[in-house]
């Protein structure tokens, strides 16, 4: 444990954030508001990342960048902020860090932060009319967006899938074709646990919708009840700071490794190759040596650096093997477990027939599906097998959760 901790937990799944994703000006931040608000810092931390990298293209390009495989990889990055419930100050640590920007670059943040986007087409247009194209698209209940894009004809899914890879934004109308040209868009949405196992479809990790984004769990890091300000001179004075590296990063085009760095990635290169889990949770982090390599390039930027340094890598892996550690947190036991799991939590001691949990999947789920679902769940010790007798008929087989702590079954 560290000093960037949230609130003690039981919970030893919980993922900890490591000091070195605290590098820099990133940490100057962290450190900054966290006395002062209830925000979790692991969110404060990639919120910050996630504008800084967003600012640091000026309006319409050249975006500063890495190249990989024939790819143009800059600071562009999507966030999931996952609470385990609606009081894990999910949206705080983006007030705080929004509040931050803003007295660094008033007009991007007054102009092109923006939400509430029922379409992919709406999101094209927003893009197109404007002179900036950078947009910073924060849902603060990207449940709904979970549930636009899943619907008949919808390309809101495709739209963000392909505005994180930074192609050509394009949609086709009966009346027009509507195009935006040179986006960049990152995107941070807020959700519950319950709401994202609850609306993610197996499509949505297998459409690479979902491993486009990093999962940051959060939770509320302290109790302030009568609030705390921050200093207001300290934040002025941090904000002279991020002006001085936006007006560096802004310079900057093409970024490369130092042969230390080069050396580094390599290693870390070949664990994510043969990171390999099964399932979900192996679709979501499909893209980690991307989320790296992005990432790396972020804190390269907040110290107006062309290039990556050993430093700026180990801080990228740190931060995202607490990505990675989210999504284990949240995805790791399967979706068909973790459906189950919730629904079960719901139920108490009346349980879940077989022929519920089947309802309950849509009966996409197949029986040896539900089975490993089922059996893993018995190997974590969180539940049990009981029979019920009934009036007519014979007794009926149902699994319930076991007596155990709370925390074990998020």
């Amino acid at each position: 444990m560290n000093s960037y901790d949230s609130m003690p937990s039981p919970d030893k799944r919980w993922p900890c954030l490591s000091d070195e994703a605290l590098y820099g000006l990133t940490g100057e931040v962290v450190r900054t508001l966290l006395p002062c608000t209830e925000a979790d810092p692991a969110a404060l931390a990639f919120d910050f990342l996630c504008g800084f990298g967003l600012m640091a293209g000026n309006e319409v390009g050249p975006w500063p960048h890495a190249n990989a495989d024939g790819a143009e990889h800059p600071a562009r990055l999507n966030g999931l902020v996952v609470g385990d419930t609606a009081r894990s100050r999910k949206s705080t640590a983006f007030n705080q860090v929004r509040r931050l920007l803003r007295t660094a670059d008033p007009d991007f943040i007054a102009t092109r932060v923006r939400g509430g986007f029922g379409s992919g087409e709406a999101l094209i247009d927003d893009i197109a009319q404007s002179e900036d194209k950078r947009l910073w698209l924060v849902e603060h209940e990207f449940a709904r967006v979970l549930v636009v894009a899943q619907r008949d004809g919808s390309i809101l899914s495709i739209i963000m899938r392909q505005a994180w890879d930074g192609d050509r934004l394009e949609a086709r109308t009966r009346k027009t074709i509507v195009v935006a040209d040179d986006a960049f868009m990152s995107v941070i949405g807020h959700i519950t646990l319950e709401d994202l196992r609850t609306n993610l479809k197996s499509a949505d990790a297998a459409n690479g919708f979902l491993n486009r984004f990093l999962v940051i769990l959060v939770r509320r890091s302290k109790l302030l009840p009568s609030g705390q300000n921050s200093d207001d001179q300290e934040l002025r004075g941090l904000a002279r700071e991020i002006n001085l590296a936006l007006t560096k990063a802004r310079t900057i085009t093409e970024i490369s490794r130092s042969e230390k760095a080069e050396v580094m990635w390599e290693k870390r290169y070949n664990e994510m190759a043969e990171d390999n889990p099964r399932g979900l949770l192996g679709a979501l982090v499909a893209r980690s040596e991307a989320q790296v390599l992005r990432l790396s390039v972020a804190y390269a930027l907040t110290d107006g650096s062309a290039v990556i340094k050993t430093h700026h890598l180990r801080a990228a892996w740190a931060l995202w093997s607490y990505a990675r550690a989210s999504a284990a947190y949240v995805f790791g036991r399967g979706y068909v477990a973790d459906t189950v799991l919730t629904a079960l939590v719901k139920q108490g001691r009346a349980g879940l027939s077989r022929t519920d949990i089947s309802d309950l999947l849509g009966h996409h789920s197949t029986k040896q599906e539900i089975d490993a679902a089922l059996q893993a769940l018995e190997r974590e010790d969180l539940i049990e097998s009981f029979t019920t007798s009934r009036s007519t008929g014979r007794p009926q087989t149902r699994v319930r959760l076991k007596r155990v702590r709370a925390s074990a079954v998020a």
